[in-house]
């Protein structure tokens, strides 16, 4: 998957980083709705935000204030997201985003 940039939600030009690479996609009911807004938050700070359309390989810097040694917790907010009920099918669950992998490093 290719990989993209991601706005940070934070000034990092004195402190130490860590990298986070994710690798997602949106649901997607075209034509309709062809992505959705996703922000991630760790550890109970914002990281990023993005419109995601594809398959992507995310790439941000997280503060390495922020990152624990172990337990992270990662949360992926996705307020634009769809139910495929919405879009004429049975399936009322509310779908945010496929997330394939994630690496801290």
């Amino acid at each position: 998957m290719p990989a993209a940039g991601i706005r940070s939600l934070h000034s990092h030009e004195t402190e130490a980083v860590v990298d986070v690479a994710i690798d997602l996609d949106a649901y997607k009911f075209p034509p309709e709705k062809d992505g959705q807004n996703v922000l991630s938050i760790s550890t109970g700070c914002g990281l990023a935000t993005r419109f995601i359309t594809h398959r992507v390989t995310v790439l941000l810097e997280a503060p390495a204030s922020v990152m624990r040694a172990t337990d992270n917790l990662v949360t992926f907010d996705t307020p634009d997201f769809g139910r495929p009920c919405d879009y004429g099918d049975n399936d009322t669950r509310r779908l945010g985003i496929k997330l394939y992998s994630m690496h801290v490093g």
